[in-house]
């Protein structure tokens, strides 16, 4: 069994701006009203980072219970400002394709590792009614720290019996961030340059793959496939090494 670990915004769906200003208008319900002297890349980070990071340009506190809190108006917000960009959120070309042919592979279990918080991931995947590919996440409610997600990924297939390895683990992101987690954890690493980023900016960043979108669903699938091929022969091949060493 292999695990795939989708991030959402820039890799399945464009949200049309209404994730970003959700989150200002959660933060302006909570503390009044607040500034915005420089522009926040939100790209890649997890929503508790930057409700921290607009606290921190705003010169404000983070009080106790306001994470809770957090976790209560941004949903509403959320499913407020999807409403208000109408078509303008929408999934990205050929994502629901390639989920449905994937689901149906039975060496694959799709996931999530996402900044989003739980509650808006599934709220924005039903909208673009994707949510019922995935059967497990690591969320930016699980923790502030992306790179600390795919270890918590791991962990809750564990719980539904899925054991993996890391290098039975691949993480497809639009993001520098979505590589460096993959990589901190030994993880191998999809980049498609749907979002922010371009492919020869991914590319700096060393993933094991790249691509300019994920439309080409047969070739998608049949490069992972490879790279997790690949992966198993090479630790094969160490542990035969390991063999020869102890015998000789």
């Amino acid at each position: 069994m292999q695990l795939l670990l989708f991030d959402i915004d820039g890799t399945l769906t464009h949200s049309g701006g209404a994730g970003s200003r959700a989150i200002y208008l959660a933060l302006e319900q909570m503390y009044g009203m607040v500034r915005y002297p420089k522009p926040v890349r939100m790209a890649g980070k997890t929503d508790v980072a930057i409700f921290r990071e607009l606290l921190r340009i705003n010169h404000l506190q983070e009080r106790p219970g306001d994470l809770d809190e957090l976790y209560r108006v941004y949903p509403r917000m959320l499913r407020r400002c999807l409403r208000e960009v109408g078509d303008k959120a929408h999934p990205h070309p050929a994502v629901a394709e390639l989920l449905r042919k994937l689901v149906r592979l039975p060496e694959f279990t799709l996931g999530l590792l996402t900044g989003n918080l739980a509650e808006t991931a599934r709220i924005k995947l039903t909208r673009f009614r994707l949510n019922r590919y995935f059967k497990l996440g690591a969320y930016g409610s699980d923790n502030a720290d992306r790179m600390k997600l795919p270890a918590i990924a791991r962990r809750r297939a564990g719980e539904m019996g899925i054991r993996v390895s890391p290098r039975q683990m691949v993480v497809i992101g639009d993001t520098p961030r979505d590589i460096a987690c993959a990589r901190g954890y030994g993880v191998r690493s999809v980049a498609v340059a749907t979002g922010p980023y371009s492919v020869r900016q991914l590319k700096r960043h060393k993933p094991d793959l790249v691509y300019k979108d994920l439309s080409d669903t047969d070739g998608f699938i049949r490069q992972v496939k490879s790279l997790l091929v690949v992966c198993r022969a090479s630790r094969v091949e160490r542990q035969r090494s390991n063999v020869e060493c102890k015998t000789s």
